[in-house]
């Protein structure tokens, strides 16, 4: 291989040497290494002034701003025949040149000056030397462009991010590390899906209970198929299908009315059945729980993810938190059959035992169950309506919105909906209005007007 490095033509000169001197190619030394590559004579400027490492006046004989001396610790250099290495005697971290950016180091260039040629395009452009000419192994000449630093030495395979040396990557690998030290360990490991996030917007789908429709189901006048004609008719997104009005509960029928539904494009978020688990006597808890079993299955069948229950009502004598523990015991029961299948439970305020808000929520305590929520119903608070509405709307995972709530006096009075709708926004919700009609004009006609007023008001409150 050829040598490396070029050497003066008159050795043991000083760093004082006159503004310009002659440098040429070193010759075979007494190593076993091959002959260099090429004996051309290169012309270099020397430097201006003396160097701003003095100790290299003497051993260094330093040539240039542009190239490191022979004695260079940071790139061994062969030395004229004695086998032997001179080190630079200035520590490394005080050498002005080793600092400097114009500094060689494997793998980069020296800057150039202005006079210099560089090459186009490259990434550190550098003093170059005009073509070159050279034979491959086949015979044919070659041209190449090799910057004056490294003319006459081997190829070294290119590296576009630079060598880095061991004490650079311990010194970087060591900084990242504090760097990591200094996060908490709460942000260590985490997904990102895990992560706080800023909470969901609310938003509403409009449904109906096929309970609104009572008036004709009950007289054979209309079946739970026309019903749920009559709600994709009206443009809903679901409906929710009152057992009271289902003709079996095998699997063949509720697979008929389910892919009806799906045909025409309305969910079964959930159903609504009849239940009393208010009961003094144990044995008639037990059967009620048991008689749930059937419409648990049924909103399997069905795709539904809950039922509506009701807690019952108080029986003659009892307080209030007997009625409290008598309900949670038997809702508790249906439960355990409810979880196995998937189902929630969702408990309407439907007067007795859920009269008031404090009630409902006092049974919601008492229950530690993932399937088991609450439904709330607009309508049937009797007293404080709209307070009793905020203190349950949290809690709530589907609702029922009427035309009419109770008035102070006893009475009946028209529905603010976009109280209801602004209260429920609020808190967050993200579910089913189900319409519950109930008033005594024909649902026919009075179903679809409220359909329009409600999808109007939800577009207001929500700004869609």
């Amino acid at each position: 291989m050829a040598s490396n490095w070029c050497t003066p033509a008159s050795p043991g000169t000083s760093s004082t040497a006159p503004r310009s001197r002659s440098w040429e190619a070193k010759g075979p030394s007494s190593s076993p290494r091959a002959a260099p590559r090429s004996t051309a004579r290169i012309r270099r400027a020397a430097p201006s002034s003396k160097s701003s490492c003095g100790a290299w006046s003497a051993s260094c004989s330093r040539p240039s701003r542009s190239a490191p001396p022979p004695s260079c610790r940071r790139i061994p250099t062969p030395t004229g025949g004695s086998g032997s290495s001179r080190k630079c005697p200035t520590p490394r971290s005080t050498c002005s040149w080793r600092a400097s950016p114009n500094a060689f180091a494997p793998g980069r260039s020296p800057l150039p000056t202005s006079s210099s040629a560089t090459m186009p395009g490259s990434r550190h452009s550098s003093p170059m030397r005009p073509w070159t000419k050279g034979k491959s192994s086949s015979g044919r000449i070659t041209r190449s462009w090799r910057s004056q630093a490294n003319f006459g030495k081997p190829r070294r395979r290119a590296n576009m991010r630079g060598d880095i040396s061991r004490r650079e990557f311990l010194a970087s690998t060591t900084a990242a590390a504090g760097t990591m030290a200094l996060r908490p360990l709460s942000a260590l490991g985490q997904n990102p899906s895990t992560q706080p996030q800023a909470p969901l917007k609310p938003m509403m789908k409009l449904g109906c209970c096929a309970y609104s429709y009572r008036k004709y189901l009950t007289s054979g006048e209309m079946k739970l198929e026309d019903f749920i004609d009559e709600a994709a008719r009206l443009g809903l997104d679901g409906i929710q299908l009152t057992t009271y009005y289902y003709e079996s509960t095998q699997p063949s029928y509720l697979h008929r009315l389910k892919f009806r539904a799906y045909k025409l494009g309305l969910d079964i978020p959930d159903i609504a059945t009849r239940t009393n688990f208010c009961q003094k006597d144990l044995e008639v808890r037990i059967r009620q729980a048991e008689e749930m079993k059937q419409w648990i299955d049924a909103a399997v069948e069905l795709g539904a993810n809950g039922i509506r229950v009701f807690g019952g009502n108080i029986p003659k004598g009892a307080t209030p938190d007997e009625a409290v523990d008598w309900t949670v015991d038997g809702l508790l029961r249906a439960l355990e059959y409810a979880e196995k299948r998937g189902v929630i439970l969702a408990l309407e305020n439907h007067g007795g035992v859920t009269e008031t808000a404090d009630l409902v929520l006092k049974i919601r305590s008492k229950i530690n169950s993932p399937n088991f929520a609450l439904l709330l119903d607009t309508a049937n608070f009797r007293t404080n309506t709209y307070e009793e509405i905020k203190k349950v709307a949290p809690y709530a995972v589907t609702t029922h919105v009427k035309t009419e709530v109770f008035a102070p006096d006893g009475g009946k009075r028209p529905v603010d909906t976009e109280r209801i709708i602004r209260t429920l926004a609020e808190v967050g919700y993200r579910g089913y209005l189900h319409i519950e009609y109930e008033a005594e004009e024909e649902p026919r006609v009075a179903i679809p007007r409220f359909v329009a007023e409600l999808r109007a008001t939800v577009a207001k409150v929500l700004g869609s």
